[in-house]
């Protein structure tokens, strides 16, 4: 695409371009959020839609999902600690099953929690901050006290794990932790769901970067303003991923995205699966007919983003897996004739 062409680009959302205002502007967008691995970009979002609906503000929903923020975390699309920013985290060890540890990553992806003072008084500290910590427990004390208190900090490297240690002449009784101690971290307040507006983008931004620019027709334009205007109703998507079924913790992620467009009795749509797990159907319009013919051919294969290699394969699945994909496609090919039938009567 020249530089011509692409200042002459209209928005495949709201239709406008640099013709409306500078907010206008034709950005380069992914077509798979950069935040799921996606490095394809497209000019065909102007900066409004992209600021505003699109970009920083789908990353921050998808942050705040606990199957999205440990599949980026499993995978190294993030670090652990950039993964689960938003996320409430807690450690509990087998040995004190009754305290709440607050927990973190630390800047290498290592479980870290906060000192503790437990129930019974003594302070469990993490053997790599146990020297620091102890410095700026005793000085305080020392402080307050006007006493010097004979303690050799040095020697922390050499002090038992698991037990109750005093520190004679003061008050303070600390516990040192070290890793091989067993735990289990627990993870909460990544309770966002992941929003219907996702796998709707990815289909649609896909379709323009395939029959660009027939994606102005019309009969896209429903599906351009629902993802613009979003709301509660998945009148365009259906999820087939059952997340209650789940532990997002022990799910294997995979390192690919799977995208497959449908052409069925004039019924546009599409199924997207993100990181092999989270599948969705996509109803995009009702289409008389495609004036390229030969990009029918594109429908039948799968295209698969290797977010490892960044390297796009077209996969054509065998017999059982198209039949299965088949129902989705059934299913929200019939969902959608159902929920949009003043659209479809008046677009025969």
């Amino acid at each position: 695409m020249t530089k011509e062409t692409f200042q002459e680009t209209l928005c495949i959302f709201c239709g406008k371009n640099l013709k409306n205002g500078l907010d206008h502007k034709i950005t380069k967008e992914h077509i798979i959020p950069k935040v799921l691995g996606g490095w394809i970009k497209f000019p065909f979002v102007c900066a409004k839609c992209n600021n505003k609906f699109l970009g920083g503000n789908i990353v921050k929903i998808l942050k705040r999902n606990i199957f999205i923020a440990t599949a980026i975390k499993q995978l190294n699309i993030t670090s652990a600690k950039e993964a689960y920013r938003h996320a409430r985290l807690e450690v509990i060890l087998d040995k004190f099953p009754s305290e709440k540890l607050i927990a973190y990553f630390d800047n290498k992806g290592r479980q870290r929690f906060f000192p503790k003072n437990l129930s019974d008084g003594s302070l469990l500290v993490e053997d790599p901050d146990l020297k620091s910590v102890l410095e700026k427990k005793i000085k305080k004390f020392e402080k307050i006290s006007g006493r010097k208190i004979d303690f050799n900090i040095n020697d922390f490297e050499n002090i038992p794990t698991g037990i109750i240690i005093p520190i004679s002449g003061t008050n303070i009784n600390f516990i040192k932790h070290h890793k091989s101690m067993k735990s289990k971290i627990t993870i909460s307040e990544l309770d966002k769901p992941i929003p219907f507006r996702i796998p709707a983008i990815i289909a649609f931004e896909h379709l323009a970067a395939f029959i660009f620019p027939e994606i102005y027709r019309p009969e896209f334009t429903p599906i351009a303003e629902w993802i613009l205007n979003i709301h509660d109703q998945n009148r365009y998507v259906v999820c087939h991923t059952f997340f209650e079924n789940y532990n997002p913790l022990e799910v294997k992620y995979l390192p690919y995205h799977y995208i497959r467009l449908d052409y069925k009795d004039d019924i546009l749509s599409a199924v997207v699966v993100i990181f092999g797990f989270l599948v969705y159907s996509v109803f995009i319009a009702k289409i008389n007919n495609l004036k390229y013919t030969f990009e029918k051919d594109l429908f039948d294969y799968y295209y698969i983003y290797d977010i490892n290699n960044r390297k796009v394969y077209k996969f054509n699945p065998p017999q059982i897996l198209k039949e299965e994909h088949a129902k989705f496609i059934d299913t929200v090919s019939t969902f959608g004739l159902y929920e949009n039938k003043h659209y479809m009567k008046n677009n025969k």
